[in-house]
């Protein structure tokens, strides 16, 4: 009866600690609509906070940075998602920060920005992880909320895009040039 009773009571801890246990993210991801632009095409780059289980959101706030941004390409930024009532985001200089809240929105994926990319110049433009300033998910015990790791290593490329110029309009300027070049012979008087 006594063994019984101290099993109950040893399984009943063991499953509330597992039902109480830290809150952890599989990662902060991106997801590129293209990977290769050329100079006025667009892409749109999807900002993720993935989750290993079903916890609740309450609170993101990071930053990120940007390589290649105002040179390579032009950034816009759309903050939050569908799933965070409150959110505020901006780029500043090459970095981009985010603060996100929301009431106890449950899933295993939730969008915390978008960036719609125009390529201006050949080169490369990079999403990067830069800092993960507070996360936070409700939980049912006090304190009610936890600090969530994130494995992600801060300078770690999220996404790349690469901005390749027009074939053809190399083709169009060496033309132009050697076009050029017979005009001034002609107008030279060098016989061509």
């Amino acid at each position: 009866m006594m063994n019984s009773l101290i099993r109950n009571i040893f399984i009943s801890l063991v499953l509330l600690s597992l039902s109480i246990s830290t809150a952890s993210a599989t990662l902060v991801s991106a997801q590129s609509s293209a990977n290769i632009l050329r100079p006025t095409e667009s892409a749109t780059i999807s900002l993720f906070l993935e989750l290993d289980r079903g916890e609740t959101a309450s609170v993101f706030e990071g930053v990120f940075s940007l390589s290649g941004h105002g040179s390579v390409a032009s950034t816009t930024l759309t903050s939050g998602g569908p799933t965070w009532e409150n959110s505020f985001g901006n780029i500043l200089n090459d970095e981009i920060l985010l603060s996100l809240t929301s009431n106890n929105i449950a899933g295993p994926s939730r969008q915390i920005a978008t960036l719609d990319i125009q390529a201006l110049t050949p080169g490369t433009y990079d999403l990067i992880f830069n800092d993960l300033s507070f996360a936070a998910f409700d939980t049912n015990v006090s304190p009610f909320f936890q600090d969530l790791p994130l494995p992600n290593v801060n300078g770690e490329v999220l996404t790349r895009i690469t901005v390749v110029p027009v074939p053809a309009a190399l083709v169009l300027f060496i033309s132009a040039l050697g076009g050029l070049s017979v005009l001034r012979r002609q107008t030279s008087g060098v016989p061509s």
